[in-house]
């Protein structure tokens, strides 16, 4: 897309907390590799990553090729978007949590919190708790770096897509290089197929929103989205310990909405099969017709939807797969990639251009927690719309 004139940023990365008594050797070339890697983001242009990584092994090729396949898919994509993803502002602070080294082998972990300006925006867009896992080697007195492993969506949807195409192969370095180029060229054309997808929905949608804007289910109580958003903004970069956690378990990011939902007044749901509960009074699992458990649609993303689009009678009332261009502040857009629905996260607001019409989204998440971030600027660009009208007694 044609982009106008911009200074992208220069990003700056600074030292937040502990930095668990990692030398400063090695947190040069951490925050050095992690600078390279937001200026070719802010600027939409490729850097080689691959220069930061050792050069002697097998393993290290692997894994520089596959932070090159993922930065390179993520700004591509972006370059496909009609909003300027260009950034005029970043910074990013890491957290060092955790190092050991081990004869001649040294991991460092460390979370990641990131402020950032998109040229298409007039708020800041934060992303927090991104981790990484660095290994390095030593050899003598020097330390080279063999791996890294970046755990948010496109990192690790390139590295999942990698190691199911190379299962069956012995992994010589030309079998990676074509593997890797692979993987990004099929998620790339994906990508292209699903942006234009998604160009020509907004253009039905602009060519007549009163189509699309209207609510297709009567409701017994209205859906509450100033509370739904409200809680949104509220708990995006924190946990409410009056819920479990699944951080570790999958994601965050259902729950996260379920919880944004039943703040709104939503009540929970367990009358009917399992397909059409909607519940968490404690983890466990609990299929039946009783207030106790969960069910998978208050954590899981396939489910929720399918909760979502079959209920009726009792609890939520919603319509899935509407137009994408129509969704209002409070409604659920889910993305997927690869053939699997992945997130979901809650629309804060919308993104008018200098006429009035929608071209974007806000939202908040968690599991990479993030708010007001733009919807385009994901990684992942299947997307479907979840409306959410309120509920029936």
């Amino acid at each position: 897309m044609h982009r106008g004139e911009i200074t992208p940023a220069q990003c700056e990365v600074f030292e937040a907390g502990s930095t668990c008594g990692v030398k400063q050797e090695i947190k040069s070339i951490i925050e050095e590799f992690l600078t390279e890697y937001h200026n070719a983001e802010a600027a939409l242009q490729s850097k080689d990553l691959t220069l930061y990584f050792a050069q002697s092994n097998t393993q290290s090729y692997e894994n520089a090729l596959m932070n090159q396949a993922a930065l390179d898919l993520l700004i591509q994509t972006r370059q496909m978007q009609e909003q300027d993803l260009r950034m005029t502002a970043c910074s990013a602070t890491v957290d060092y949590l955790f190092c050991e080294e081990e004869e001649n082998t040294l991991t460092v972990l460390l979370k990641e919190n990131q402020e950032v300006q998109f040229a298409c925006l007039d708020v800041t867009s934060q992303t927090n708790g991104i981790w990484h896992s660095f290994v390095f080697s030593k050899s003598g007195n020097d330390y080279e770096m063999v791996s890294h492993e970046r755990y948010e969506d496109l990192f690790l949807l390139v590295e999942e897509e990698y190691q199911e195409q190379t299962e069956d192969l012995s992994r010589t370095m030309s079998e990676i290089k074509q593997a890797m180029n692979d993987v990004t060229q099929t998620l790339l054309e994906e990508s292209k197929q699903n942006i234009s997808l998604l160009l020509q929905e907004k253009e039905t949608y602009l060519g007549s929103p009163e189509d699309f804007d209207i609510q297709r289910l009567s409701c017994d109580v209205e859906y509450n989205r100033e509370e739904a958003v409200s809680y949104a903004m509220k708990w995006w970069n924190q946990r409410n310990e009056e819920w479990m956690e699944y951080d570790d378990l999958g994601g965050n990011c259902n729950n996260f909405i379920s919880q944004c939902l039943y703040a709104a007044g939503i009540p929970m749901d367990y009358e009917g099969e399992s397909t059409v509960q909607w519940k968490w009074y404690s983890d466990d699992i609990n299929l039946s017709e009783s207030d106790w458990g969960r069910v998978p649609s208050w954590t899981g993303v396939s489910a929720f939807y399918d909760y979502c689009g079959l209920n009726e009678g009792s609890g939520l009332c919603g319509w899935v797969n509407e137009n994408v261009f129509s969704a209002q502040p409070g409604d659920i857009i889910q993305f997927g990639a690869a053939d699997e629905w992945r997130h979901s996260v809650i629309v804060t607001d919308r993104i008018y251009d200098e006429n009035g019409e929608v071209v974007d989204f806000l939202i908040a998440s968690n599991t990479t927690d993030r708010v007001n971030y733009p919807l385009s600027a994901y990684g992942y660009t299947s997307i479907r719309l979840l409306r959410i009208y309120g509920y029936n007694q």
